[in-house]
């Protein structure tokens, strides 16, 4: 149950941080999520993505 300790510890971002980050659209991030490219957590109805 190592893996808990560090998802407790993991800092997420919106979508749109990302996609602010990357300098693309959000849509784009949310692409990239669907197509494996990026990894993320659903959270609710939103998607984060670990830093």
């Amino acid at each position: 149950m190592g893996d808990a300790g560090t998802f407790a510890e993991a800092r997420f971002m919106t979508v749109t941080e990302v996609a602010e980050m990357m300098r693309v659209s959000r849509m784009t991030v949310y692409r990239m999520i669907h197509a494996g490219e990026l990894p993320a957590v659903r959270f609710g109805r939103s998607y984060r993505v670990p830093q």
